[in-house]
């Protein structure tokens, strides 16, 4: 599947930014929640497209492609923290915004504390399921503690940017 990578940035900037903003200043809550479940699938589509396929990044164009033809749980894990790679820093930190942004949604009215470990905890089983089906998948892809490390940051950052936007649109209500 080939893509143009100005229609992947716009999709991503869309479901990074503007989508969240328009769906929770919908003051229905019935239509707020299944506009939002509905954004969380096609997210989840993306990110199995992500997760479980080969991707070649250019200029003018993005591949996406399924190769399941490796050998079954034939890799090794890297431990050390020391040969993270930028491109795999940067996708691995906005890989799982949404998903952070997500749970705070649907626990903002537990305790601050309560949302911080349920997103953490989140964050981390994510994080080890992804790189579980890495390792057991014949799939081409490495795996990495630091992986799941920058998974969990994901999340966390998901949430914090909840918050921010939860607050701004709370604000812009009492007006």
């Amino acid at each position: 599947m080939i893509l143009p990578t100005w229609l992947v940035l716009c999709v991503g900037v869309l479901c990074y930014f503007a989508l969240p903003i328009a769906i929770w200043c919908i003051r229905k809550d019935r239509v707020r929640n299944i506009l939002t479940i509905v954004f969380f699938c096609m997210y989840l589509i993306v990110l199995f497209c992500g997760v479980f396929g080969s991707l070649a990044i250019s200029e003018n164009q993005i591949i996406v492609d399924f190769d399941f033809g490796g050998q079954w749980c034939s890799k090794t894990i890297k431990w050390s923290l020391s040969h993270i790679a930028t491109f795999d820093l940067v996708i691995n930190l906005l890989m799982l915004i949404p998903v952070g942004m997500m749970i705070y949604y649907f626990a903002r009215k537990k305790q601050w504390w309560a949302k911080l470990l349920i997103l953490i905890g989140f964050g981390l089983l994510t994080g080890l399921l992804i790189e579980t089906c890495q390792f057991v998948l014949p799939i081409p892809r490495s795996v990495q503690l630091s992986d799941v490390l920058l998974n969990c940051l994901s999340v966390t950052v998901g949430g914090l940017i909840a918050w921010g936007y939860l607050a701004i649109i709370k604000k812009i209500r009492k007006y």
